[in-house]
């Protein structure tokens, strides 16, 4: 079995050129399997150009070690989602754990899809390197698109490319204390009720934020 990985440059990444074989049916999606992240809306930039600016629906498949893990992957998600979903990209998600995410990556996955795949680290739910264990289990061409932090942003300087990442980390760990006193002064339903409906104030900020930086 020829097993092809094919590791993107965020700088350099040109669908003309990269010899991705493209379906022509309706069928075919971006399906992009993520362990974790913290830069959602450059992860989105870089999703959006994998699906040729909005034509190709996407997919975000999370997968992550163990069931207390999901909360927070599931948070990166939405707020990826929502990033895409502003720059007009037609987005689910599915978030799963444990050992048989690779089955249930399988199940999902349709003839003419496109993989791709972000991990922080490299690193895949087994602490292997998340694209050599998608290309040798899928037999399928695997796009990387990590290493977002080694580029920097068009039309943006290094200054304000700081006061970007700044805000966004400041709204998160805001919203991080309101959820973790939510967890620790409610219980049942009502705290996940308040989890979810807090994460609408919490995208829109960050949407807000990151408009200002065009």
């Amino acid at each position: 079995m020829n097993i092809t990985e094919t590791r993107i440059r965020p700088e350099t990444l040109d669908l003309r050129g990269a010899g991705l074989p493209v379906d022509t049916g309706n069928e075919g999606r971006v399906l992009v399997v993520v362990t974790a992240v913290s830069k959602e809306a450059e992860l989105a930039s870089r999703i959006r150009l994998l699906a040729e600016g909005g034509d190709i629906p996407v997919l975000l498949f999370g997968a992550c070690r163990s069931e207390d893990q999901l909360p927070g992957l599931r948070r990166d998600l939405t707020t990826t989602a929502a990033f895409l979903r502003n720059q007009g990209v037609a987005v689910t998600l599915t978030a799963t754990h444990g050992s048989g995410w690779l089955r249930e990556l399988r199940s999902a996955l349709r003839a003419g899809d496109r993989v791709a795949c972000y991990a922080e680290g490299g690193r895949g739910p087994g602490r292997q390197p998340l694209i050599d264990v998608l290309a040798e289990a899928l037999g399928h061409t695997v796009y990387d698109l990590s290493g977002i932090d080694e580029v920097a942003g068009p039309g943006l300087s290094r200054l304000k490319q700081a006061a970007l990442w700044a805000g966004n980390l400041l709204i998160l760990a805001g919203f991080g204390v309101l959820q973790a006193r939510i967890a620790g002064g409610v219980q049942g339903s009502m705290q996940t009720a308040l989890l979810v409906f807090l994460l609408f104030p919490e995208v829109a900020v960050l949407l807000g934020w990151n408009a200002l930086f065009p």
